[in-house]
């Protein structure tokens, strides 16, 4: 996912349904027009569809990835990042942030749960499939 041969569109890629990049509020919600024109909007998460990716294996078929959300927080208050729902139903696993930056980011939550962001800090967290 995190070295694409390609740019990110936003939109549905290799017969998925799902964008191959989406961005979110500290609410959960996906940002809108008007959010992107927040000269405050300080918190933001980009989910990247590891089902969207557009590389191909060495027999010319699509590769899939993992999916992961990354949670950026250039605030100077602690802020609450609602988790978003996930492409395929999944949950979170934290893999990296420092815990002493992310204040409780837990190791496995569920959409809708809260990751709590100390001031200028990140968190990156893999999309964990539940059918494996």
């Amino acid at each position: 996912m995190f070295r694409s041969a390609t740019f990110f569109t936003g939109a549905a890629r290799n017969g998925t349904e799902q964008p191959d990049v989406a961005w979110f509020r500290p609410d959960g919600a996906q940002l809108t027009d008007r959010d992107w024109s927040d000269g405050g909007l300080r918190t933001l998460g980009m989910l990247l569809n590891g089902a969207a990716v557009t590389r191909h294996g060495p027999r010319g078929k699509a590769m899939r990835d993992d999916s992961f959300l990354l949670v950026l927080h250039a605030g100077a208050n602690v802020v609450d990042f609602h988790l978003p729902s996930t492409i395929d139903g999944g949950r979170y696993r934290t893999v990296a942030g420092h815990r002493r930056r992310t204040r409780r980011a837990p190791p496995e939550a569920a959409a809708g749960e809260v990751v709590r962001l100390v001031p200028n800090s990140a968190v990156l967290l893999q999309v964990i499939d539940l059918t494996t």
